[in-house]
């Protein structure tokens, strides 16, 4: 049996995800996650930024690996790498796909999945409702602009947040810190910065 090599992006906004549905094919009206094949020389998150674009006409920004399904369909197996991102630009545009949606946690399985993008349901549950059951959940979520003042070039930086970081303690959550993409100083930059230091101020005026 062959074996494709895929990628999926679990597009996050805040406590929503996004969803698509096919529009050709064998698997045609079934719901996904969008993505597609890796092309030779690519790495996953190097196709998922394409793929992205080519289905979507969107940026993405990749940020943490969720999960790689393997999964046997009757005429091939699916190795899928999928990963947790969030859009650079609110704009998408559906190239490929004849609908789609923005789903919450309480309607995740009101759409008919595809067998393999069914196994990720629980675990990106789990993500997007990880920090509900704690006492002091981080102030930002994946996909959110936060600002912070850096005292290695005494400027303030603004970034959007890749995924959370932080440490537990009982019930609480301590030293949260954020993964980011610093574009402030030319080509974009990937670090982390502390939750104290992420004030939050909105400084485009």
């Amino acid at each position: 049996m062959r074996t494709i090599e895929v990628v999926a992006a679990i597009i996050q906004k805040g406590d929503k995800i996004f969803a698509t549905q096919r529009g050709y094919g064998e698997f045609k009206d079934w719901w996904e996650f969008p993505g597609g094949k890796v092309e030779p020389g690519e790495t996953p998150e190097q196709a998922l930024v394409r793929e992205i674009r080519e289905e979507l006409s969107a940026d993405i920004y990749v940020g943490k690996f969720l999960y790689t399904v393997e999964w046997d369909y009757p005429k091939f197996h699916l190795t899928m790498h999928c990963f947790m991102c969030s859009l650079v630009h609110d704009a998408l545009h559906l190239n490929e796909h004849e609908a789609a949606k923005w789903l919450d946690m309480a309607d995740i399985h009101s759409v008919n999945w595809l067998p393999a993008d069914v196994i990720l349901l629980p675990l990106i549950e789990k993500e997007i409702n990880l920090f509900q059951v704690f006492k002091n959940p981080p102030k930002f979520k994946i996909g959110d602009t936060v600002y912070w003042y850096c005292d290695d070039d005494q400027r303030v930086h603004h970034a959007k947040v890749l995924s959370i970081c932080y440490a537990t303690a009982g019930s609480s959550v301590e030293d949260i810190s954020y993964e980011v993409v610093d574009e402030c100083n030319g080509p974009a930059v990937i670090r982390f910065i502390e939750e104290s230091d992420a004030e939050g101020r909105d400084l485009s005026s």
